[in-house]
């Protein structure tokens, strides 16, 4: 009778497929679901974003596009800025805190004002500038926690969640938009961007 605990045969059958270490799995799977829910959230309000594009003309898109440069430049700046005088595991958080804060501001002046040309277009900058931000950050964030051998064997695993999240995030706007309603998906991503929030403690500590 095999008397082997079944959690250590679930770390064997995981480092055989993953190769990622036993010690490794808890951080693996919390850098997982991170990044799952960073891309679904995200991929959860584009749709709002791209339905609007069909309103404007490409001279409006082009100036919109060049828009999101600025703003992006602006924002990098800024972040670089205050990166270098704040630790990692305080500023990750505040820049995800921040941009679903955002988010639920324009849940808000969408309730309040209704349909607002320019709100339509500032959103559509300000979630542009919000791709940039997404993964970048939390690449930046992973790499320190992890070490040069150890991300060989665990960044696909964790990259896994990045496009698991890309492929689940779309669905809720596909299928619950008539339900809910354009405007609450942006609610729903602020929700969704604010669930890994705790899990940087987490990882920090493992």
């Amino acid at each position: 009778m095999n008397s082997e605990p079944r959690d250590n045969r679930l770390a064997r059958f995981i480092r055989a497929v993953t190769k990622v270490e036993p010690q490794e799995q808890k951080a693996t799977l919390v850098s997982f679901f991170f990044v799952f829910c960073l891309m679904a959230a995200y991929f959860i309000m584009r749709p709002a974003r791209d339905a609007l594009s069909s309103d404007w003309s490409d001279t409006e898109l082009s100036l919109l596009w060049t828009s999101t440069f600025i703003f992006s430049v602006i924002a990098v700046s800024i972040y670089g800025g205050v990166i270098s005088r704040i630790r990692f595991k305080i500023m990750v958080p505040a820049v995800y805190v921040f941009f679903a804060a955002t988010f639920v501001g324009f849940y808000v002046v969408g309730n309040t004002v209704g349909e607002s040309d320019l709100v339509n277009r500032c959103f559509y900058v300000w979630l542009s500038v919000f791709s940039l931000f997404n993964l970048s950050v939390f690449w930046s964030f992973t790499s320190g926690i992890y070490n040069k051998d150890q991300a060989k064997r665990t960044f696909a695993v964790i990259a896994t969640g990045a496009m698991l999240g890309a492929a689940v995030g779309p669905a809720v706007p596909l299928f619950f938009t008539d339900d809910i309603g354009a405007l609450n998906l942006l609610l729903i991503g602020a929700v969704v961007l604010l669930l890994p929030i705790p899990l940087i403690g987490v990882l920090e500590r493992l």
